[in-house]
């Protein structure tokens, strides 16, 4: 893998590089210092140049399935990696919706209340944002696919002045 992804950095020259949860095999029982190993591990094979950005999402298997997980777990990801179960990363003017899908089991658990709650905060600035005559492109980006209900109205959800890729 470390040589894979070595070869792609040096031919694609990426500027971001998102990697879609699912980076340790058995982070959901691992102890502080395996997981300190699994991290160290991690930096090793996945080193990058200063000018290219790795963005990593939680999956499962890093913090386990939705009930395995909880706050210790999810902290201990969320501390190294610099990352939150809901943000917007902007990149050239594309919006980048980064979702801890782990936490989307809509139970009314407090860690799925949370990201609930960050989502809906971010839907609110989106909304706020999408009154101005600009196109804002959102991709949302999630470890597990989620089927999608009526997707002949997707056209709908499309404007001339703005996109919008939520709800959809």
């Amino acid at each position: 893998m470390e040589r894979a992804f070595q070869t792609a950095l040096w031919l694609l020259r990426p500027e971001v590089v998102f990697i879609l949860g699912d980076i340790f095999d058995e982070g959901k029982w691992s102890s502080a210092e395996d997981w300190e190993d699994d991290v160290r591990r991690f930096q090793q094979i996945f080193r990058h140049p200063s000018d290219t950005e790795l963005i990593v999402l939680v999956g499962n298997h890093d913090i386990g399935f939705h009930y395995e997980m909880n706050w210790d777990k999810l902290r201990r990801f969320e501390k190294v990696f610099n990352a939150s179960s809901a943000r917007i990363i902007t990149k050239k003017g594309v919006n980048f919706l980064l979702v801890n899908s782990v936490a989307m089991h809509g139970d009314g658990c407090p860690i799925c209340q949370a990201v609930e709650n960050e989502l809906f905060q971010l839907s609110e600035a989106l909304n706020c944002s999408m009154q101005v005559h600009i196109i804002i492109i959102i991709i949302v980006m999630k470890k597990y696919k989620h089927m999608q209900r009526n997707t002949h109205n997707c056209k709908q959800c499309f404007k001339s002045t703005q996109t919008k890729a939520m709800g959809c």
